[in-house]
């Protein structure tokens, strides 16, 4: 046996080798605990059958991705289900409370597994405190399954939209967009800022997750393949040779000190390793005369390879029968139909080696013979998209024309901020608008210390409200935490509803688009305002009505070629902008309509308000499904005379709007918090009240009052 290196630093993660002195100059990890799980007998090798623990680094990961980690070494004990924190459209919950970089280090890889064509994933968070730690823990995940990651940083949502379609990347965003200062969440999406929903991907993103962290497929690289595990006969091949089985094999957990105890150079092998990966492994090991050991490992199709050699030099790692062998740092076998030995030896790098050794095994895939993919440990890079993305939004929306304007933005410590100095500000260097800004709470601290980041809270409004009278300022503009929505308030301070904000922007777009020679299509989900569909149809475009929800909004856009989307929540979404919602694009389209006419906010508003609408009220409900079914009860008789229709689009509608007094109301279940939300709305005041107090009653007592939408 060869003895252990003196120059080489023993590896803190790696199980001690019962038969390798220990190094008198290496001091013990006081930090880290015995293994309960580690067998003591001296003359036992180690177990080449036990997966590689995915939390300990490897000399090919950058040692910055697995500082904010938790220590897993043997994974005694299940991750946390993700499942409590799995939403329609993202993951949001509390951390630590229901996740953390353990976790979110699991996410990463089963998202690698799900874009392992792709050429990068493109990874960023918002400001909250726990972002950077779960976006270093997302990006070891990627990189351990063989992705590279490119690391935007601290960025808004609609600036990773951005990202993922002009670089034609895949992203992960970690936000909780308005939830409070402890929650943190993750949002997918495909190339070109594609959505990834529960429906369309994200559900199984989280149970390949959930197997990674409990152990299953610990070690896949390319995640192809669970039907490749070995046979029993593979098995009992790792004890084949009578007597060389404890001298002549010591096989590592983990891609690193692989290759120790092989023979020198000088009997003419090397030593190829995989280390198993979860279910059957093999290893057979080679004659006395300095033969090396081919371990064939499967399990989810995969194997971790590890390199080593004397001197430093990198191991080869065999592949294939008689000597084949591919230079990798993690490689991919699936092995199905029973494996041999095959070795080449390495020495000072060398790849072709002096010897190849073995009978004739194949390491190979169920449905096709001998096959060896190669799969590398993904590199990391860092870019920063803020200019460009405030080059295509100056490009997309012209203010340079514009009246004077000034407004009063409230970025709630979040993202907001950011984005309009870059877009509307100077701070990318781009030159100065006809925008003068009042800037409220721009610098991004994830602990909210002036007011939670939620506009849709009128409470929230409050500051921006009265800096706008204050500073008589044209408009208000507050933006959530992640920046992918805005809400608007007047010259007065009050605030103007969603769906004239939506009129204004798509009176615009269907001009545009009519200029063009085109069809204009403009979708609107099921809340909107009945003046958006009557003003848009009456100046030559085609609505369409959808759930709520951008996993839902942009693919219909998509689907139909809509040029334009729009949501009660405070979610506008373009075309143009790779079918995504932007706060920022948003709210300079509000004030390029604004500032080409010179009518104030105000009586733009009015204008297009003809309707009474209760705004957002959410209520807290032991049941939401119960509840919605009263209210269906309630009008089951009049739906049966043909005086009301109900429908079951999202939640569920009551509409009286082809009979007098026109009113419509909405019932549905929130897709992000446990809240049962109601919306009303009617062609006067007074009926608007009585049909949102009836529904009020038959569900229960409101958590808050009349929402900003309210007019």
């Amino acid at each position: 046996m060869r003895p252990p290196d003196p120059m080489q630093p023993a590896d803190p993660m790696q199980p001690a080798d019962p038969m390798r002195p220990a190094d008198p100059m290496q001091p013990a990890d006081p930090m880290r605990p015995a293994d309960p799980m580690q067998p003591t007998d001296p003359m036992r090798p180690a177990d080449p059958l036990q997966p590689p623990d995915p939390m300990r680094p490897t000399d090919r990961v950058p040692a910055w991705a697995w500082a904010a980690l938790p220590g897993r070494h043997h994974m005694l004990e299940p991750m946390r289900s993700l499942e409590p924190i799995l939403k329609s459209n993202d993951l949001r919950g509390a951390v630590p409370g229901q996740w953390g970089p353990e976790e979110a280090q699991a996410l990463g890889w089963a998202v690698a597994q799900a874009f392992r064509d792709a050429k990068a994933l493109a990874v960023g968070h918002d400001m909250r405190v726990s972002g950077p730690a779960l976006a270093e823990a997302l990006t070891a995940g990627a990189l351990q399954a063989g992705l590279d990651v490119v690391q935007l940083g601290r960025i808004s949502t609609d600036t990773m939209y951005y990202a993922s379609g002009a670089l034609g990347l895949p992203g992960a965003m970690l936000t909780a967009s308005h939830n409070p200062a402890g929650d943190n969440g993750l949002k997918l999406m495909r190339p070109g800022a594609k959505p990834v929903s529960r429906e369309t991907g994200l559900r199984e993103v989280v149970r390949a997750a959930e197997r990674y962290g409990n152990g299953e497929g610990r070690g896949t690289a390319s995640g192809e393949g669970t039907a490749a595990s070995a046979n029993a006969g593979m098995h009992d091949a790792a004890s084949a040779s009578t007597g060389i089985h404890d001298a002549a094999a010591s096989v590592a957990a983990a891609a690193h000190d692989a290759a120790s105890s092989a023979d020198d150079a000088a009997h003419g092998a090397g030593v190829s390793v995989g280390a198993a990966a979860a279910h059957d492994a093999a290893s057979s090991a080679g004659a006395a005369d300095g033969a090396a050991a081919s371990v064939g490992a499967a399990a989810d199709g995969a194997a971790w390879c590890a390199d080593d050699a004397a001197d430093g030099a990198g191991a080869s790692v065999g592949a294939a029968a008689d000597g084949a062998a591919q230079r990798t740092g993690v490689g991919v076998f699936d092995a199905a139909g029973g494996a041999g030995a095959a070795a080449n030896a390495a020495a000072n790098g060398a790849v072709g080696g002096a010897a190849s050794v073995g009978a004739g095994g194949v390491v190979g895939s169920a449905a096709a013979g001998a096959r060896a993919e190669r799969r590398r440990t993904g590199a990391v890079s860092g870019m920063d998209v803020l200019p460009d993305f405030a080059r295509f939004l100056r490009r997309a929306v012209d203010l340079t024309g514009i009246r004077p304007l000034r407004v009063a933005i409230d970025a709630g410590n979040g993202m907001g901020g950011v984005v309009a100095d870059a877009a509307l500000g100077d701070g990318v260097g781009l030159g100065e608008l006809p925008v003068e800004l009042v800037r409220l709470y721009f610098e991004p601290d994830g602990t909210f210390p002036n007011h939670p980041a939620n506009p849709l809270e009128p409470a929230n409004l409050a500051d921006l409200q009265r800096a706008v009278v204050e500073s008589r300022a044209d408009l208000g503009v507050a933006f959530d935490g992640d920046a992918d929505r805005c809400f608007v308030v007047d010259e007065r301070g009050e605030p103007v509803a969603a769906s004239v904000i939506g009129v204004l922007i798509a009176l615009r777009e269907v001009e545009r688009e009519r200029a063009a020679g085109r069809d204009p299509v403009v979708v609107r989900n099921a809340i909107t305002s009945q003046v958006l569909p009557e003003l848009l149809e009456a100046a030559g475009a085609r609505t369409v009505r959808t759930r709520v929800g951008h996993g839902i909004i942009k693919p219909a856009m998509a689907e139909l070629d809509a040029v334009f989307g729009a949501e009660h929540s405070g979610h506008f979404y373009f075309r143009d902008f790779f079918y995504a919602d932007s706060g920022i694009l948003t709210a300079m389209h509000v004030l390029a309509a604004l500032g080409s006419q010179g009518l104030p906010l105000s009586e733009l508003a009015e204008i297009y308000t003809p309707y009474a609408a209760s705004g957002e009220l959410n209520f807290r409900v032991a049941d939401p499904v119960a509840s919605i079914q009263k209210v269906q009860l309630a009008y089951a008789d009049d739906a049966a005379q043909g005086t009301v229709m109900l429908d079951s689009l999202d939640g569920l509608t009551v509409n009286h709007w082809s009979n007098p007094p026109r009113w419509w109301a909405n019932v549905r279940p929130s897709n992000t918090e446990a809240l049962l939300r109601l919306n009303v709305e009617a062609e006067d005041r007074d009926v608007m009240i009585k049909v949102r107090d009836g529904i009020a009653g038959l569900v229960g007592e409101a958590l808050s009052g009349e929402g900003p939408g309210i007019r």
